[in-house]
């Protein structure tokens, strides 16, 4: 069945000269979807949404209108009922653009259109983001969840209407976990189970852990600024809009943008700016706090356990922590310890903690099987990761897209050509991205050793290093180890 879809205006008040004119065009059973109007600002679309649905469940095979700006505001909300229409093997057909997704003509445009769509998306974001950094830059609430500690107020600032944080019950929490992490004895770990055995509620997760800690005490929306937390984010190489005079309020600061991961790199992509509410923990403690936090954060976990070879491997097959080997009867035993359940509470598996005897000969096994399969598997072909095979076949629909944009040009004016060049310069771009990173990674692919014995025979250092080139993790539970190879 064909469904039709007519908007309701001043020139056609109940949508039956656009039904005509799409009847002109089309003939068979059809269903009108008449939307009455709509304020333009308006997602409510009853008509939009039933049609929706009909094609959903099958009973739409195309879709007609007489005009496109009649059903659609932005290219964004066609690419969404495009994704619907494909999904259930349906065309559609625009009257007046002579548009139908059926023709070759038709499915050339409708990629250019696609293409537009995806461009207003990224257009969409990068407003979102910059009207985000100009709340941000007036020191009112840049928007999203509050911290935690604080509640979202409204108010009206410079007579617009803005939001601004207060601190509510929860900051107290705030301040003893600033305060104990400050003196330098409790770790993050601890301190989340600290929390826990004093019934605190978490945040988001199940339960408090290191990462939710971590969270906190880097946010320096709790900060009383002063001179020294400018110095020491400058120092860090986070851009700073305001003066060195304005952080001496006392307010929390705005940290927006990722921090990067490379410790020496003089930029760090953040940008600093000052708040206007006031902030709850003194610049020492916060300082000291970070301090504390950047020398963890040059720390990497290496997996270098004295007890075992899978060390930095096993996790807990029930909430995902790392579970640490500790010794027992002075050494005499070795015990795979379940890290959400001992240091972050979160564990409610009931299960004996494993004996690393009874762990690493099955990993063994395992690993000698592993290194058979690929010395085989050297000898006779070449392997191909899976990174590397979803790379070629983005490389070859990256020529696709490269051969249709071009084939497109013709049928293209001068404005849609400025933007068809700018997209192919774009693919051709990641195309010689990608046949770089093939090349390496082809040489890389190979150039792991493998060992010739077997991996019993390997001294404990050499055990460690083949492991943690071949297996990603494994996963205990009762009664089952699970290993996930890496790709090599």
């Amino acid at each position: 069945m064909i469904a039709i879809y007519a908007r309701q205006t001043k020139n056609d008040p109940n949508g039956d000269k656009q039904i005509e004119l799409c009847l002109r065009e089309c003939t068979g059973e059809y269903a009108p979807f008449i939307e009455k109007p709509v304020d333009s600002k308006s997602k409510e679309r009853p008509a939009m949404r039933s049609l929706i649905q009909a094609v959903e469940r099958g009973e739409i095979e195309r879709v007609v209108v007489y005009r496109i700006d009649l059903m659609f505001n932005t290219l964004t909300e066609f690419s969404h009922l495009w994704n619907v229409l494909q999904q259930a093997n349906a065309e559609f057909t625009s009257v007046s653009e002579n548009f139908d997704t059926s023709t070759e003509k038709g499915k050339e445009i409708l990629k250019i259109m696609m293409e537009f769509a995806r461009i207003e998306r990224e257009n969409i974001g990068n407003r979102i983001r910059d009207n985000y950094r100009e709340r941000a830059e007036k020191g009112i609430y840049p928007g999203g969840p509050a911290p935690y500690g604080f509640t979202i107020e409204h108010t009206v600032i410079d007579g617009k209407k803005a939001s601004i944080l207060v601190p509510n019950s929860n900051i107290e929490v705030v301040k003893e976990i600033f305060e104990l992490y400050s003196q330098g004895e409790i770790s993050l770990g601890k301190l989340a189970a600290y929390l826990h055995e004093k019934g605190v509620p978490g945040i988001k997760r199940s339960g408090w852990d290191n990462v939710s800690i971590s969270r906190i005490l880097h946010n320096p929306v709790y900060v009383k600024s002063n001179e020294d937390v400018y110095n020491y984010y400058k120092e860090k190489g986070t851009t700073i809009y305001n003066s060195k005079e304005q952080f001496n309020m006392g307010k929390g600061c705005w940290l927006l943008g990722k921090r990067s991961q490379d410790q020496d790199k003089e930029q760090n992509g953040e940008l600093l700016v000052v708040a206007r509410h006031d902030g709850v923990i003194s610049p020492e403690v916060f300082l000291k706090c970070q301090r504390r936090l950047d020398a963890n954060r040059k720390l990497k976990n290496t997996g270098n356990g004295a007890y075992t070879w899978l060390s930095g491997l096993v996790k807990c097959g029930y909430c995902g922590y790392s579970m640490q080997a500790v010794s027992a009867n002075g050494g005499k035993y070795v015990y795979l310890i379940c890290t959400g359940k001992t240091n972050f509470k979160v564990c409610r598996a009931k299960f004996r903690s494993p004996h690393v005897e009874a762990v690493e000969p099955y990993v063994e096994e395992k690993l000698n099987e592993r290194l058979i399969e690929l010395r085989k598997n050297r000898k006779t072909k070449t392997r191909e990761n899976i990174e590397v095979e979803k790379l070629k076949k983005e490389l070859n629909d990256i020529e696709m897209q490269i051969n249709n944009l071009v084939n497109s040009i013709a049928m293209a004016n001068d404005v849609l050509i400025g933007y068809i060049n700018a997209r192919v310069k774009e693919l051709d771009k990641r195309k010689s991205e990608i046949l770089n990173y093939l090349k390496t990674n082809f040489e890389r692919c190979h150039s792991m050793e493998l060992p010739s014995s077997d991996f019993s025979s390997l001294s404990f250092e050499q055990k460690k290093d083949v492991a943690k080139a071949l297996i990603k993790k494994i996963s205990l539970t009762k009664g089952n180890i699970d290993i996930e190879w890496a790709q090599i």
